[in-house]
């Protein structure tokens, strides 16, 4: 596998009936027009550069987890791995982990905004202690309005 430090992860979780986080995972495709549900953010660790992990938001907050560990805790996916074109400082990628997840974002500001074109929630990565799994990327690589960056505008700029 070749990634470097802000390398976007993207994925697409399978739905299963009896998988119930498979259900949202076809909510926010719908909703972002999307064939991805979720990104995540690769990090290379260590002066060899040779430890692979994964930077993911999700429901239990920002956690860091070697990229074979990921993997198998969330199966039943498919992944597209899509290399920065700049490096990425490790420290500027590792600071988000320990932020808790942003539901209200994701299941109240973005959903308002997708449907109105109104952004209601926070700015700026700083006026909260929470995130969610695009803004991530989307700040690390200055994109414009990161809060309001989905998997589908990420797929739309060639991501």
């Amino acid at each position: 596998m070749t990634y470097n430090n802000g390398t976007l992860i993207k994925v697409h979780r399978y739905w299963r009936w009896y998988q119930p986080v498979s259900y949202l995972s076809v909510l926010i495709r719908l909703f972002t027009k999307s064939y991805w549900n979720h990104t995540a953010v690769g990090v290379v660790l260590g002066d060899t550069r040779l430890v692979h992990c994964v930077l993911d938001a999700n429901q239990n907050g920002v956690v860091l987890e070697p990229w074979d560990i990921w993997v198998k805790k969330y199966g039943s996916k498919k992944y597209e791995i899509t290399p920065s074109n700049k490096e990425i400082n490790e420290s500027d990628l590792l600071k988000y982990v320990g932020r808790g997840y942003d539901f209200l974002s994701v299941f109240i500001w973005q959903p308002i905004y997708i449907l109105t074109g109104k952004w209601l929630g926070k700015t700026g990565i700083d006026a909260s202690d929470k995130t969610y799994c695009t803004e991530i990327y989307s700040f690390v690589h200055g994109l414009k309005d990161p809060e309001r960056i989905t998997t589908g505008d990420l797929e739309r700029m060639g991501l």
